[in-house]
């Protein structure tokens, strides 16, 4: 992932964000930012400048905290409450982020519009982190992490139609799960909410009460493209079983980021799957 002109200005002026907080408070963020891959590659130093920056934002409901559109002013961590995402021109939630989620990213990273509405459904709080700092401590933790993970869509054959930028978007939209021999990435009849993309290992692909394997799909294949065909709250459950076998590392695209960024990449899966005749949901 590249880093701006306007990050790299943002750099050389960052003086650190303190604002004060009790031991109690400090935990609560950090148990908050926990789940958050973002969060997961920060350093001691840097979790205790980012911690040290952050801010309570207590919301009620129907308050919006991200309107689409707007330019992007923090990125925020759910400690509490649930908040759902919005999309101009569809009728329901796309989405709800609850305790533990953190959104509002995209903007910051690649200075562009907010992408979707993010409203408050049910009362807590949010903790807030300021654009300056989110880039110049979160972006900079993540750099070689999104460059590694932009390197490895640029293999997948199915991708090549985008360009390096649209690269970068995906991999900063996409979470890196890993998964033991035997483990299952996805089961029949749950429902298809994620695109994956095998990074490394082997999956097997089968389905219950029928023996054997329906196939195997090792680094660069992909599979879950379903989960780009759901629109709103109608989603689409999976119509086979994914295991592992062996250690296998697998970027997930969630259905909600997928509507927010990669629309686009439906027609491209779908045309591909088309001429090879293979889906897997």
């Amino acid at each position: 992932m590249g880093v701006s002109a306007e990050g790299q200005e943002e750099g050389k002026d960052y003086t650190p964000t303190v604002i004060p907080k009790s031991d109690a408070v400090r935990s609560r963020i950090a148990a908050a930012t926990e789940k958050s891959a973002l969060f997961a590659g920060l350093g001691p130093e840097q979790q205790t400048a980012v911690i040290d920056a952050m801010f309570e934002v207590t919301c009620t409901a129907g308050q919006d905290v991200i309107t689409q559109g707007d330019v992007g002013d923090n990125f925020y961590v759910a400690d509490s409450g649930e908040y759902t995402v919005h999309l101009k021109g569809v009728e329901k939630p796309v989405h709800t982020y609850q305790e533990g989620a953190s959104f509002g990213e995209l903007a910051l990273m690649y200075n562009c519009p907010r992408a979707a509405t993010v409203r408050c459904a049910v009362p807590g709080t949010l903790w807030g982190l300021d654009r300056v700092t989110f880039r110049c401590i979160l972006m900079a933790a993540n750099k070689q992490t999104l460059q590694t993970t932009s390197q490895f869509l640029k293999s997948v054959s199915v991708l090549s139609p985008l360009t390096d930028q649209q690269r970068s978007t995906l991999a900063s939209a996409m979470e890196e799960i890993v998964f033991e021999d035997g483990e299952y990435v996805v089961q029949m009849g749950e429902p298809a909410d994620a695109l994956y993309l095998l990074k490394s290992g082997e999956v097997a692909v089968h389905k219950a009460n029928e023996a054997g394997d329906l196939m195997r799909m090792k680094a660069g294949e992909f599979f879950g493209e379903s989960a780009l065909q759901s629109e709103g709250a109608t989603v689409l459950t999976r119509q086979a079983n994914v295991v592992a076998v062996g250690p296998v590392t697998a970027p997930r695209l969630t259905l909600t980021m997928t509507i927010i960024l990669a629309r686009t990449l439906t027609q491209i899966l779908t045309r591909t799957r088309t001429r090879t005749g293979t889906v897997i949901r």
